[in-house]
């Protein structure tokens, strides 16, 4: 159970990532083993996002609140990541958080600006 929950968690978590391209849509799916628990993921995710570059270092190049507090709705996070199994580019991705379900541990975002690390 926790182990779905971890997976479905880190998908939440912006480790599946979607690229548009020219005139295509590219996916990417990234997994990784935690040594935590879902909940200690989620409260890493939910409170202090920002330490995820610092932890997951091949994948999170920065995770910047540019808006509000990070945890309230409506925040700004920028996002500054690779995934090295498709290109070594460093990829941007600002998101606002829109909705927030700590029961049930669901943050619904919503992505607004995303390219390259030169185009935002």
């Amino acid at each position: 159970m926790a182990k779905v929950m971890v997976q479905a968690f880190l998908r939440l978590g912006l480790l599946v990532l979607v690229f548009i391209g020219m005139a295509q849509i590219v996916g990417a799916q990234i997994e990784t083993k935690l040594k935590c628990s879902a909940d200690g993921f989620y409260n890493l995710y939910r409170h202090n996002v920002t330490q995820m570059s610092s932890i997951f270092p091949d994948y999170f190049k920065s995770i910047k609140i540019v808006e509000g507090d990070g945890i309230s709705l409506d925040s700004i996070r920028l996002w500054q990541y690779v995934v090295p199994e498709v290109s070594s580019n460093v990829m941007v991705l600002k998101e606002m958080l829109k909705s927030v379900d700590d029961e049930n541990k669901v943050n619904h975002i919503q992505c607004f600006r995303r390219g390259f690390n030169d185009s935002i």
